[in-house]
């Protein structure tokens, strides 16, 4: 006997399309619940990693690289102020330190421990980064870079040797004509220096430059009286103020 098709009726084909459509409508439904818990899951993972790694993560940390070209000795210093504060070894011609600082501070690499009988050394600003010291073309000074106010220091340093060798290749100047116009010159570079940076340590560096002997007392209290009172905790802040408020006062008076 052959089985006979017949057609779908019209209500027939409208149940079967309803029925269709809500399957449909059903495993859709099903697949986005899944794939939200899914989500749901990852996020929680990700969120409780970020908050494990912003735990764990020390933005003050610091590395220096670098090294003492014609030096012989086998160790360097790390000092801060009076006081050698880290030490490493030379390895191949280089050395590196590790280490956190809470703030930047004004510190130096050292071939002694002690900067009085240092062969060489090299002023920087001692902050959280990766930092690189080098020497500064064919001269005994070094720089260090790898940060926004070592850069600035050591932009300042460059400027000021070229400053040196573009005076000293016009003959036409006298010795002291010569010195009268590297002071000028210096100084100029210095106070627009300060002027840009009365918000940060290197500000500092400029006025304690600057302070020797081209300012009076009471220009130098103006200066620091504009820092913020976050660096008037900064050793060289206070030495600065402690040196020249007794002076300022005995003007005012």
């Amino acid at each position: 006997m052959r089985y006979q098709f017949r057609p779908i009726l019209k209500r027939e084909r409208k149940s079967l399309i309803f029925r269709m459509n809500c399957f449909e409508n059903n495993v859709t439904f099903a697949v986005h619940n899944i794939l939200r818990e899914k989500m749901k899951s990852r996020l929680a993972v990700i969120l409780a990693l970020l908050t494990v790694t912003g735990c764990s993560v020390n933005r003050n940390i610091y590395t220096i690289k670098g090294s003492f070209e014609e030096c012989n000795e086998p160790m360097v210093w790390l000092v801060s102020g009076n006081e050698a504060v880290d030490s490493t070894q030379i390895t191949d011609g280089t050395f590196t330190f590790n280490g956190t600082v809470d703030s930047p501070i004004i510190a130096y690499i050292c071939t002694a421990p002690d900067r009085s009988i240092a062969e060489f050394e090299c002023e920087f600003i001692l902050e959280p980064g990766r930092l690189a010291m080098s020497r500064l073309y064919d001269t005994e000074v070094y720089i260090m870079e790898g940060s926004t106010l070592n850069n600035r220091l050591a932009a300042l340093e460059k400027r000021s040797i070229d400053m040196v060798k573009e005076y000293a290749l016009n003959k036409a100047n006298s010795m002291d004509n010569f010195e009268k116009e590297i002071n000028r010159q210096w100084n100029l570079l210095l106070t627009s220096n300060l002027d840009a940076n009365t918000d940060n340590i290197f500000g500092l560096y400029c006025l304690r430059e600057l302070s020797y002997e081209d300012l009076e007392p009471e220009e130098i209290i103006k200066y620091l009286n504009l820092f913020p009172d976050t660096l008037k905790e900064n050793s060289l802040w206070k030495s600065l103020h402690e040196s020249y408020s007794e002076s300022s006062e005995n003007l005012t008076d």
